[in-house]
C-alpha cells in the first residue's frame, strides 16, 4: 500500500492550482489522475467521458462537451508534452460513431458510423497531420480511407506488436490481431 502507484491514486496530492487547471468535474480529475498514473509507470490508464450523443439540440450539448474537456485534455497533453512522457505515450481519442452530418427534426445529430474521427499520437508519431476527408457534405469519405483494422495495425506496430500476429486463444483457436489491417503509413 506504499507504491508510488497507490500514491498516485490521492489527487490530494496536488496544488489546489493544478487541480484547477484539469478542472474539478469527474473527466478533469480523470485526465489528471491518468497523468498521475503514467508517472509512475502504469502502462495503459483509460480516461472517458460518456454521454455524447446529441441526437437533441445538437449545438448546445456540443458546447457544453466540448467545455467539460477542453480544459482538462488541454492539461493534460501540456504536461505529458513537457514532461517528456508524450515521447513514450500512446495517446487515442475516439468513439464508437462519427455523427451525421445533417442535422435531425430534434436538432440533433445522429450515430454515423461511416465516418468516425480518431486522435492518435505521442511515441514518435507523426504530428499535426490530418489525415482523410470526406466529400463537401461530410456524407461520403472523399479518396483514401482508413478502416478499424488499419487503426489497430497502427496501435500494435506503435507498440512493437507485428499486425500480422495470429494469437491463440486458450481453446488453441487462432485469432489474428488485426484482421488482416495495416498499419497507417503517413503516422508511423
Amino acid at each position: 500500500m506504499t507504491t508510488p502507484f497507490v500514491d498516485a491514486l490521492n489527487l490530494e496530492r496536488e496544488s489546489t492550482s493544478v487541480r484547477e487547471r484539469y478542472g474539478r468535474e469527474e473527466f478533469g480529475q480523470g485526465c489528471l489522475l491518468a497523468r498521475r498514473l503514467l508517472e509512475t509507470g502504469v502502462n495503459f490508464v483509460e480516461v472517458q467521458h460518456g454521454g455524447w450523443d446529441t441526437h437533441v439540440n445538437n449545438f448546445s450539448a456540443v458546447r457544453n462537451l466540448c467545455q467539460a474537456i477542453d480544459k482538462p485534455w488541454g492539461a493534460l497533453m501540456e504536461d505529458l508534452d513537457s514532461s517528456g512522457l508524450l515521447d513514450e505515450t500512446l495517446v487515442i481519442w475516439m468513439g464508437e460513431f462519427g455523427r451525421t452530418p445533417r442535422i435531425n427534426a430534434n436538432r440533433g445529430r445522429d450515430h454515423f458510423p461511416r465516418v468516425i474521427p480518431t486522435l492518435i499520437g505521442g511515441v514518435g508519431l507523426a504530428s499535426g497531420t490530418a489525415i482523410g476527408q470526406t466529400n463537401k457534405s461530410g456524407t461520403e469519405i472523399d479518396g483514401e480511407s482508413h478502416s478499424v483494422a488499419d487503426l489497430f495495425a497502427t496501435i500494435f506496430r506503435t507498440l512493437g506488436i507485428d499486425p500480422g500476429h495470429e494469437f491463440q486463444t486458450e481453446f488453441k483457436s487462432p485469432a489474428p490481431a488485426t484482421d488482416g489491417g495495416e498499419a497507417i503509413k503517413e503516422l508511423i
